[in-house]
């Protein structure tokens, strides 16, 4: 059974990869952020970056290393970046390498965590 504490870890990176999203992607969604990379650094960025970090904390202690976190993740960037690239920039995940890709991560998933 998976730990609890390896779903709060998942939740963490997905939310960090969503924040991640909105640093690198903001600037297509609305002219106001074309010009303000600094702003999207500091608003999205530092949030992100300590979603990460206490995710990545969390994992490491409880699992004894630092590859499990590292590839839990990198799977977990799976889940918000199809979504809000499909919804707010109308670019489909739904192409034979996506959908290769998305299995893959899958895997990779299951292998970390499998105990």
């Amino acid at each position: 059974m998976l730990n609890i504490l390896y779903w709060k870890v998942i939740g963490l990176f997905v939310l960090g990869h969503t924040f991640t999203w909105f640093q690198l992607n903001a600037q297509f969604m609305s002219d106001w952020w074309k010009d303000k990379p600094v702003l999207a650094v500091v608003a999205f960025g530092i949030p992100a970056g300590l979603l990460f970090m206490t995710g990545w904390n969390i994992a490491a202690q409880e699992s004894g290393e630092v590859w499990m976190p590292r590839f839990l993740g990198f799977c977990a960037s799976w889940v918000p970046f199809p979504l809000l690239t499909w919804a707010l920039l109308g670019e489909t995940p739904f192409t034979w390498r996506t959908i290769t890709c998305f299995l893959l991560a899958c895997c990779i998933m299951v292998i970390q965590l499998w105990r």
